[in-house]
C-alpha cells in the first residue's frame, strides 16, 4: 500500500486536501488487483469549533459479500457540518452518497448499488474529560439484487471518558 497527500491552506479559514494512493492485492485463487484511491476535499472553518467539509473519493473497497464479490468500486461524495452552539454543546451532520459496483468473482456478474447515508449527532461536553452524545443515522441501499436492498435507522446514546 502506498499513499501521498497534500494539505494546502488556501486562506485563513479554508483548507484543501488531496490524497492519492494504491493498494496491491495478490489473490491465490482469484484475479489480483491494483486498488486505486483518490480523495479531494475542502474545509471552511466559519467559527471556532464550527466548520463545513465536502469532497469526493474514488476507491476499491472490500465487499460485504466475499463469497461472490472481490471488491466494490466506489464513487463517494461526502459532506459534514459541525457547529458549536455553545462551549458545551456541539452538533454535527454528515451526508454520504455512494454510487458503486460490486466486482463479481469469476463467473459472477457485477452488480450496481447506490448507498445513501446520513446522520446527526448532538454532543454535550460537561468537562474536559467527559462527552455525552446522542446520534441518529439513516442508511439506505438500492441494488440490482433485491436481497441486498435495505433501509436502516439507528439511534445511539453514549458517554465517553477521555484521559
Amino acid at each position: 500500500f502506498a499513499m501521498v497527500g497534500l494539505d494546502y491552506e488556501v486562506a485563513k479559514k479554508v483548507t484543501a486536501t488531496a490524497r492519492f494512493g494504491s493498494e496491491w492485492r495478490a489473490r491465490s485463487r482469484e484475479r489480483s488487483v491494483t486498488a486505486p484511491y483518490a480523495e479531494v476535499s475542502g474545509k471552511y472553518q466559519y467559527a471556532p469549533e464550527s466548520f463545513v467539509v465536502g469532497g469526493y473519493a474514488y476507491t476499491l473497497d472490500e465487499t460485504s459479500d466475499t463469497a461472490r464479490f472481490n471488491d466494490t468500486r466506489v464513487n463517494r461524495f461526502f459532506g459534514t457540518l459541525q457547529h458549536s452552539f455553545t462551549a458545551l454543546i456541539v452538533g454535527s451532520a454528515t451526508v454520504i452518497f455512494e454510487p458503486s459496483e460490486l466486482q463479481g468473482r469469476r463467473g459472477v456478474a457485477n452488480l450496481s448499488e447506490t448507498t445513501f447515508r446520513g446522520g446527526a449527532t448532538v454532543s454535550y461536553l460537561p468537562s474536559a474529560h467527559w462527552t455525552i452524545a446522542f446520534s441518529y443515522d439513516y442508511h439506505h441501499v438500492r441494488s440490482d439484487e433485491a436481497a441486498r436492498q435495505m433501509a436502516r435507522h439507528r439511534t445511539g446514546l453514549n458517554a465517553t471518558y477521555s484521559f
